[in-house]
């Protein structure tokens, strides 16, 4: 098969992930974005307008003379797509998502050729954000198709990882970890605050200061706090406030102090 030196690409989605790349892919000369569709017609025409590109609304209307498909859509609507484009798109089609929890086999029963583009950090619309530095992690249905993937991941970022759907899986619910877990507790240290009337401002430098720890030593290495030190006095009026103030979350304090002190015995 004859080397493609100029990729094609359609976009299919318009969300948070479609959007940051979609204008990181846009940037490179030889990987052109030449449609973007997404079911909802305002979506499509605003995301289009960025990338100076054709755009619809209409699954029929897809150009079906591009070489790769990147899908980027909610993880439980990739199959769905697929099996749409399984009936407009020639079998020889490289058919790429972007989900970090969705293996290729949503893909291979309807394209032999596929793959993942995986960029791992979280993204929102209206923030602007290279992604020089955010790792991208590829996988292929064959070594010429991951091969394809990482030429143009590499464009885009300095660091860009061929891996496994199994190790993938493992990096993404690490991902969820340390990113939506964390935020969560993020949003009920907020309402607490807010219910004495004092700014969420105040635990930023500590916000900081701790994420800052871990880029020189472990985790394990940068543990502090009372469960810890198995200040129990100190956890016990902690998960008194926590009951009185949201039923429930005294329970989550205490899984999460049985589990610190578990580790540290």
């Amino acid at each position: 098969m004859a080397v493609i030196l100029r990729l094609k690409i359609v976009l299919i989605g318009s969300g948070n992930v479609a959007t940051h790349l979609g204008k990181a892919i846009s940037n490179q000369r030889d990987y052109p974005i030449i449609q973007v569709f997404s079911k909802t017609k305002a979506h499509a025409r605003s995301l289009g307008t960025k990338l100076h590109c054709a755009w619809t609304a209409s699954i029929e209307e897809l150009n079906t003379q591009a070489h790769l498909y990147l899908i980027a859509v909610q993880d439980d609507q990739i199959e769905k797509v697929t099996l749409q484009l399984k009936s407009i798109l020639p079998e020889t089609a490289l058919i790429v998502h972007t989900a970090g929890s969705v293996g290729c086999e949503v893909l291979s029963p309807y394209f032999k050729n596929h793959g993942v583009l995986y960029p791992l950090q979280t993204f929102t619309k209206s923030k602007k954000m290279s992604l020089a530095n955010i790792p991208l992690l590829v996988t292929g249905s064959t070594p010429r198709y991951a091969g394809m993937i990482k030429a143009l991941a590499s464009l885009i970022s300095k660091k860009v990882l061929v891996i496994s759907d199994e190790t993938r899986g493992y990096i993404h619910l690490t991902a969820v970890m340390v990113n939506n877990f964390p935020n969560y507790l993020y949003l009920m240290a907020y309402q607490l605050l807010a219910a004495q009337n004092i700014d969420f401002d105040i635990l930023l430098p500590l916000i900081e200061e701790t994420s800052a720890k871990i880029k020189t030593m472990s985790p394990r290495e940068a543990q502090t706090g009372p469960a810890r030190r198995k200040d129990n006095l100190v956890l016990a009026k902690h998960m008194e406030l926590l009951k009185k103030y949201h039923p429930g979350w005294d329970e989550a304090y205490k899984v999460m102090t049985t589990l610190i002190q578990n580790e540290f015995k």
